[in-house]
């Protein structure tokens, strides 16, 4: 049974939220659905995970999804740094789940296996690369990393800017493409945004960020080589929301690109 404590400025009432299949043995309190409303989310004995949502005047429990044994534990966040919050559970079969809230259904994907039941697990940047991770703990003593393989390509230069050239896979001969400029994570939890650019030549490249009412509110400029590159931005004095991040980049020809991505901030 999951029970909800509340303080009525006085004292502390307790109300039952709902029950599962058996024992529960993590509960989590996000958006996970992103419909702008928090949820709870429950790990059970049973092998499922159960959302309960308040609506109107009572909880309503709805399976998000199941694996192969008792469900440990949650966390909810970007792990695979796509932009977009899922919830992830770690199983007694070993697993790591994935559930993810699309096109009005929850999709599960299997993230892989440690080989041994799978207990307490975390979410976020452990080894300090500017992407976040899963971190789970073994009944064997062990700690587990879960990382998702980048789908950004390492960029190798062609030997000459022409239109017969080989372009760089992923980019279709552009400068800059969407998917290769990122925040990681993102929503940015904190006051430092890691904006993460890919080039496919040396060139000029320009930030602005703006609110969604079009206010301008912070810009870098830099020359950057080909490859990687991270710009560390505070955000510290901006309030929590979203932002629209205008990304442009001109060549050594004058040839100019530019990118939009959405970013929002929760400190």
């Amino acid at each position: 049974m999951i029970a909800q404590f509340k303080y009525n400025g006085a004292s502390w009432n307790s109300n039952q939220v709902g029950t599962g299949g058996g024992k529960m043995y993590a509960v989590k309190v996000a958006d996970a659905d992103r419909d702008g409303k928090t949820e709870v989310y429950a790990a059970c004995e049973d092998g499922k995970i159960y959302k309960y949502a308040w609506v109107i005047s009572s909880w309503q429990k709805t399976e998000v999804g199941q694996g192969n044994g008792k469900m440990y534990d949650l966390a909810i966040n970007d792990a695979d740094n796509s932009g977009i919050d899922a919830l992830y559970a770690s199983c007694e079969d070993g697993h790591i789940y994935q559930f993810l809230w699309e096109d009005s259904v929850w999709k599960k994907n299997d993230l892989g296996t440690a080989g041994t039941p799978l207990l307490a697990l975390d979410i976020g940047d452990g080894d300090n690369d500017n992407r976040y991770e899963i971190y789970a703990v073994g009944d064997n003593n062990h700690i587990y990393e879960f990382e998702a393989s980048s789908e950004i390509p390492t960029p190798t230069p062609t030997i000459t800017p022409t239109s017969t050239s080989t372009p760089v896979p992923g980019f279709d001969g552009r400068i800059i493409s969407e998917k290769h400029i990122y925040a990681a994570p993102n929503p940015i939890r904190g006051h430092i945004a890691n904006i993460v650019i890919f080039t496919n030549t040396s060139c000029e490249v320009s930030g602005k960020l703006f609110t969604t009412s079009n206010q301008e509110v912070l810009s870098f400029r830099r020359n950057y080589n080909i490859g990687k590159q991270i710009e560390h931005i505070n955000m510290s004095n901006l309030a929590n929301g979203v932002y629209l991040l205008l990304i442009t980049a001109k060549n050594s020809e004058g040839v100019e690109e530019k990118v939009i991505k959405k970013i929002a901030l929760i400190k």
